[in-house]
């Protein structure tokens, strides 16, 4: 086994090798409440769907992170910074293998996790110094 497990690259699914179609159909289905799967079920969790919409702005650049699957562990930080248990973390897993998210999605969604944190941190300070 390696020792920094990817998500599989390039996408087992014919037609999704492109970088940018893959960040639109993901962002899409993320902010379609209609998306289901076959079996009728929400084809995006709610809560993932939020990290998916982090997305809308991340368009390719040629990086070399565009071409390999995000690793499991980068997943794993994701999941705990938006403070996802285990079952929320495995279904992340779950619909980054199905989108083929590469470790420029998971680093993109990892830093528009950061810039809102620190927004929050900014805004908290402002509000204390008014006090």
């Amino acid at each position: 086994m390696a020792d920094n497990p990817r998500i599989p690259w390039p996408p087992v699914l014919a037609g999704r090798e492109l970088f940018e179609s893959l960040t639109l159909e993901a962002v899409a289905d993320a902010r379609d409440p209609s998306a289901v799967s076959p079996n009728g079920e929400r084809l995006i969790d709610p809560e993932i769907g939020e990290l998916l919409e982090l997305l809308a702005d991340c368009w390719p650049t040629g990086d070399p992170a565009e071409r390999v699957g995000a690793t499991y562990k980068a997943l794993a930080f994701v999941g705990h910074r938006a403070g996802f248990d285990a079952a929320q973390r495995a279904a992340l897993y779950a619909m980054a293998e199905r989108y083929g998210l590469t470790q420029r999605h998971a680093a993109h969604i990892i830093a528009r996790l950061d810039d809102a944190t620190r927004m929050v941190r900014e805004l908290e300070a402002m509000l204390s110094s008014a006090d």
